[in-house]
């Protein structure tokens, strides 16, 4: 049988300031609207071998607030995601910010690379403006401020985007923080990145992000799964991260991934009928922008509800 725990009040973070408290509160409210008020407590329905996967949230609640922000992250975990995703760049001095892109621009309106600034410019710019008018004001966080927020039986996925020089610098913050190794993943597309993390920290899980591109002419899906199982078991790695189309979705190809002993996350799931073949599939983890939507979608279909506290 599979239970759910509901969202505790008490886990809800402190938050910085009445504007971004307010902010919380108003995206708050438009997810209770859409629909989480109708999952109840009560148990899971009978079936099998189905259970839930970690739900995920993609650069932390990225689908209401603006990306990699403390306000993204604080409004996942109000939603009560299980684990929240973001990535990480090294600074000019030698500081590490949440940022997906390696140019500004694209968020800030601001033309700059991230590894060639210092924490001090990053913070000039403006990361919230872009998503609404009620995000304006909002600053680069650092890896030390997203890891403050992290409630107890919580998680976080930190994508390293930069190169294996941003490896010892991160276990370093790491280390800072009072928490379990195991309240920290590392994953990496740079297998050189993954591969140094397991080598230096080898009681933190480390998983490898994958990409799969289809030959037009040929259909033929690369890398093959099996390179990938391969390239994971030689760095002891704990798994792999892998984007859901071709080899990801197919259960012979999943099942080389489990008879190495490795876990099983993908990402970025968006759509509840690809959530539900991944679950099929005995996903670990599935990356989502809408963690709570999506949770609720789940618990729906499955005739799955939260349990009373």
């Amino acid at each position: 049988m599979i239970y759910y725990r509901p969202f505790e009040a008490s886990r809800t973070p402190v938050f910085a300031s009445s504007r971004l408290r307010v902010n919380f509160l108003a995206a708050l409210l438009l997810w209770l609207v859409s629909g989480f008020a109708g999952v109840a407590a009560a148990t899971a329905q009978d079936s099998a071998d189905l259970r839930m996967p970690e739900i995920v949230a993609h650069r932390g609640a990225s689908f209401d607030a603006p990306e990699n922000t403390m306000a993204s992250i604080q409004l996942a975990w109000a939603l009560d995601a299980d684990a929240v995703e973001f990535d990480i760049f090294l600074t000019a001095d030698d500081e590490i910010v949440l940022f997906h892109d390696q140019n500004t621009s694209r968020i800030t309106g601001r033309d700059g690379v991230v590894e060639e600034l210092t924490l001090a410019q990053l913070r000039e710019l403006d990361y919230g403006a872009w998503k609404a008018p009620q995000w304006r004001g909002e600053s680069i966080p650092t890896l030390r401020d997203a890891l403050a927020t992290l409630p107890e039986g919580k998680r976080f996925i930190v994508e390293a985007k930069s190169d294996v020089r941003i490896v010892e610098p991160m276990l370093e913050v790491f280390d800072e923080v009072p928490h379990h190794p195991h309240q920290f993943a590392v994953i990496a597309f740079s297998y050189d990145v993954a591969a140094e993390t397991k080598r230096l920290r080898p009681r933190t899980p480390v998983y490898w992000l994958v990409g799969f591109e289809q030959d037009e002419q040929t259909g033929e899906w690369t890398p093959s799964m099996e390179d990938v199982v391969r390239q994971a078991r030689a760095a002891n790695l704990n798994g792999v991260n892998l984007s859901f189309v071709g080899p990801a979705t197919d259960g012979e190809d999943v099942a080389l991934i489990r008879e190495a002993g490795l876990g099983f996350y993908v990402w970025t799931v968006d759509d509840v009928d690809d959530a539900q073949r991944a679950l099929e599939l005995g996903v670990d983890g599935l990356t989502t922008n809408r963690p709570a939507w999506m949770k609720t979608q789940l618990l729906s279909r499955n005739g799955w509800r939260l349990l009373s506290p």
